[in-house]
Formats: C-alpha cells, sequence, structure tokens
C-alpha cells in the first residue's frame, strides 16, 4: 500500500509540475500519448529497472532529436519530426509481437502465506 501510495503522489506532482511549470497553463490533451511511449518503455524494458531506464533514456532521446531537428530546420516536415517517438514506438512493438512476456505474477493479488 505504501509503494500505490508514494506512486500516486509523485504521478501527481509529475502532472503538477507538468502543467503548472512547463506550459503555465492546463490544456485539454496535453500528453499527447505519452502513456503510449510508457507502455512501450515497459514493453522494451522487460519490466527490470535498468533496462527500464535505458529504454525511458532512449525514447526521451527521440523526443529531443525531433524538438532539436525542427530547431535546425533540416528541410522535414515539423509533423513528420513530432511523430517521430511515436513512429518508433510502433516499429518496437511490431518488432516485439510474441516476444516481450509480461512477469508471471503480474495482476495476482499477492497473498502472505
Amino acid at each position: 500500500y505504501a509503494a500505490i501510495l508514494i506512486c500516486g503522489a509523485l504521478t501527481g506532482m509529475a502532472g503538477c509540475f507538468f502543467s503548472l511549470v512547463q506550459l503555465n497553463m492546463f490544456v485539454e490533451g496535453m500528453t499527447g500519448g505519452r502513456g503510449f511511449i510508457a507502455l512501450a518503455v515497459v514493453i522494451v524494458g522487460k519490466w527490470t529497472p535498468w533496462r527500464l531506464a535505458l529504454a525511458a533514456l532512449l525514447f526521451g532521446m527521440l523526443d529531443a532529436i525531433a524538438l532539436r531537428a525542427q530547431a535546425l530546420n533540416i528541410g522535414l516536415p515539423y509533423q513528420l519530426l513530432l511523430a517521430l517517438p511515436y513512429l518508433v514506438t510502433l516499429v518496437v512493438y511490431a518488432g516485439l509481437v510474441g516476444h516481450a512476456r509480461s512477469p508471471a505474477a503480474l495482476a495476482k493479488p499477492y497473498i502472505r502465506d
């Protein structure tokens, strides 16, 4: 229960930071499908902390590259650059079909012996 409470508190603080500090306002749909990318991070990371950290860095790097490429005006449409992290997510999902296995105890209630 403590872990769930801490997770909820951290999630609330992250949402507060995103809406108040980074954007300075609340806008409907401002996360822009990043939950889809978070799910890809968990699947790519195979539910292990170090792999999750590396996968999160990979997808964060793709997001940063998309923004940097827009600033450099490399000649590609900005819509394509904004879609880059999501396109890579779809490619990763397609490549991992049948290979990613969730933990055996996932979604099973914990009963202390």
